[in-house]
Parts: structure tokens; C-alpha cells; sequence
């Protein structure tokens, strides 16, 4: 029964008792460019990255990218792990575990900036595995 979690009435987890629940979010974004600015999601509630793994599809592929976050999306945003990424895996991917800014505070817009690209990158995966606050 140890795998059982618990609701309340609104149908959140009731996380003081749920340490250990980790949640995850995937973006996969097709012939990316050296200069996107995706929004992932808005959190209302505060969050912290925990591990990022980004895996490339394509011939000899490059993309460097970073996750940021603010209250205000047109701000220049937080970085959670300053200077970025560069991903080049095309099996394994990177994983990022060490972070600059992983606390994301509640009412924040979390997004993807890539950088730099090079190679034929036909898509870039990205997921953010977080546990709230």
C-alpha cells in the first residue's frame, strides 16, 4: 500500500507526505533553429529542477539551450543552469544535474532558449524532471 498517494478534496497530491514525487515535462521541437524562445509552462506553485536530459535526432547535430524562468515572460528570465547546454548525443543525451537557479518561484513562466545549432538537427527533445516545493 506504500504506493498509494493521497488526495484532497481539490485533487492535488497532498505533499507534505509525498517527498519522494517527482514530475516531469517534455518538449520536442522539430528542425530547431539557433534562436528559439519556447514557453514550456506557467507554475503556480514553486518548483525545483532536479535533472534535465536533452537527446538530439539528426547527422553529427549540435544545439546549445538553456531553461529559464521569470514572473515576467518579456524579462530576460533566470537561467537554471547559467551559460546552457551544448547537446550533441544522438543516444544517450545530456544530463544536466548541477544547476545555478533551480528553485523556480510559484507564478513563474518556465521556457527553452536555444543558442547555438549546427549539424542537421531534425529535433531536440528536452525533459525537466521537478518536485514541488
Amino acid at each position: 500500500m506504500s504506493n498509494i498517494k493521497a488526495y484532497n478534496v481539490s485533487g492535488a497530491l497532498d505533499f507534505a507526505e509525498q517527498a519522494d514525487v517527482f514530475f516531469f515535462k517534455t518538449v520536442t521541437v522539430e528542425s530547431p533553429t539557433n534562436a528559439e524562445d519556447i514557453g514550456l509552462w506557467f507554475t503556480d506553485v514553486a518548483i525545483t529542477v532536479v535533472q534535465m536530459n536533452a537527446v538530439c535526432v539528426g547527422s553529427s547535430p549540435s544545439v546549445t539551450w538553456t531553461v529559464r524562468h521569470s514572473p515576467d515572460r518579456s524579462a530576460a528570465g533566470n537561467e537554471v543552469k547559467t551559460s546552457g547546454t551544448t547537446t550533441t548525443s544522438t543516444t544517450t543525451g545530456s544530463e544536466v544535474t548541477s544547476f545555478n537557479d533551480a528553485t523556480i518561484p510559484a507564478d513563474s513562466n518556465v521556457w527553452l532558449e536555444t543558442t547555438a545549432k549546427s549539424g542537421t538537427v531534425t529535433s531536440f527533445t528536452l525533459t525537466i524532471k521537478y518536485t514541488i516545493d
